[in-house]
């Protein structure tokens, strides 16, 4: 994880923004969510529990980060 990463994430826990893994109903693959001001917005797309999935999350606090800041 770089220091950007980091900072973006710091930058989005304190404004109660975070990025949450939840099971698919078939438990193995998952889907992402964003949690912002009581509003939760529901991803499309199914990941695996891979450095797929990671890599992703971290693009999604850095965005989160530069676009909300």
């Amino acid at each position: 994880m770089t220091r950007s990463v980091r900072t973006a994430m710091s930058w989005c826990f304190k404004n109660n923004i975070k990025v949450i893994i939840q099971p698919t109903q078939t438990k193995r693959d998952v889907i992402i969510e964003i949690h912002r001001d009581n509003k939760i917005q529901k991803g499309k797309e199914i990941y695996k529990q891979d450095k797929k999935l990671y890599k992703k999350i971290e693009e999604l606090y850095l965005y989160l980060y530069k676009t909300l800041r």
